[in-house]
């Protein structure tokens, strides 16, 4: 099975900060403005999504924004190499790395759909440990899509090597409803988890919510 694994709020907890200024300093680099105090929407979003509502908020206009997309991008991820901690372990989830262990040695695939540009995930797992489980190239992440929506389909077909893997070999495990979302618009399963921001009210449209990713290695051996 390809499990598709958000990050912030699913594998990691609260260790967002970085690349929160990350994002702000990217905005002021590329576009001279600086981010407003407004709240944004971030959970669940891809990164390019939250610097159009930034920018937007900043008065930027629609045009400016998607021509200087590429470099806003580029700017972030130098900005969250100089400002992510060296250590990110204390923001691991509860049971991650054990639960990463279990699954891979029963043959499932560790993925990642996320809506943080893929040099910012990368780097923000290995600076947590996690890197090893997600191997370079599979995934879907924030720079290939402002939509998460698209992302799931682009990691299937990347794991696949060109023939996407199948929609029933496929889930995704998150803690937002986009992450729902997401799992939806492709026709595949989805899990969610309550170790994010979102109460298990709110993520009753998965096929499944747990609790711990502990859980995820017995879930999955009852869907066979």
């Amino acid at each position: 099975m390809l499990l598709l694994f958000d990050i912030d709020g699913t594998l990691l907890i609260r260790a967002a900060e970085a690349h929160t200024l990350a994002l702000h300093a990217a905005i002021e680099e590329v576009h001279g403005v600086q981010a407003p105090d407004a709240f944004v929407p971030t959970a669940g979003r891809t990164d390019l999504a939250i610097m159009r509502s930034l920018l937007l908020l900043c008065g930027v206009d629609a045009k400016a924004i998607d021509d200087g997309a590429e470099a806003t991008c580029t700017a972030a991820c130098i900005a969250y190499a100089r400002l992510c901690p060296p250590d990110l372990s204390a923001y691991v989830a509860p049971g991650a790395r054990e639960a990463l262990r279990g699954l891979k040695r029963l043959g499932h695939v560790p993925a990642l759909v996320t809506g943080n540009l893929e040099p910012i995930a990368r780097l923000k797992l290995r600076r947590a440990g996690l890197g090893d489980w997600f191997a370079a190239g599979p995934g879907g992440f924030g720079g290939d899509d402002e939509d998460r929506a698209a992302l799931p389909g682009l990691a299937r077909a990347r794991a696949g090597e060109g023939t996407p893997v199948p929609r029933a070999q496929a889930v995704v495990i998150g803690d937002t409803p986009l992450d729902i979302a997401c799992a939806r618009a492709d026709g595949v399963r989805c899990v969610g988890i309550t170790t994010g921001p979102h109460p298990r009210a709110d993520l009753e449209g998965a096929d499944a919510v747990i609790d711990r990713l502990g859980e995820l290695e017995d879930l999955l051996a009852g869907w066979g």
